[in-house]
């Protein structure tokens, strides 16, 4: 039987790649000869840097950016050498998700750094 394992992340818990794995082994435990190709998806959101940067065997840097409100952040940035492309998980750079609910003010917060 050959099945193709192709899910986004479930936002706030798993990524997209660990998602993969956990569906895989669970199959394998009941169809230990099923050939399983695994696709790890991204929808532009949450997860998406990791995909790309493992389809593309690049590499992930470190940068410090600004957060919404202008705070030092650490954010990854991936990098595909061969194709001279790089690209930013605005998310981790600058998403709702590094901010407290008390901290969510579309007056005072910002997607500029």
């Amino acid at each position: 039987m050959k099945i193709l394992i192709a899910p986004n992340a479930f936002k706030g818990s798993l990524s997209s790649p660990e998602i993969c794995q956990l569906l895989k082994d669970g199959i394998l435990k009941s169809s230990p000869h099923g050939e399983i190709e695994m696709v790890p998806l991204g929808d532009g959101g949450d997860g998406t840097l990791e995909v790309l940067v493992n389809l593309w065997g690049g590499t992930f840097e470190t940068q410090t950016v600004r957060d919404p409100l202008d705070r030092p952040v650490e954010a990854p940035i991936g990098f595909d050498l061969n194709r001279k492309r790089a690209v930013i998980e605005m998310a981790r750079a600058s998403g709702l998700a590094l901010l407290a609910e008390d901290e969510k003010n579309p007056l005072l917060a910002s997607s500029f750094g």
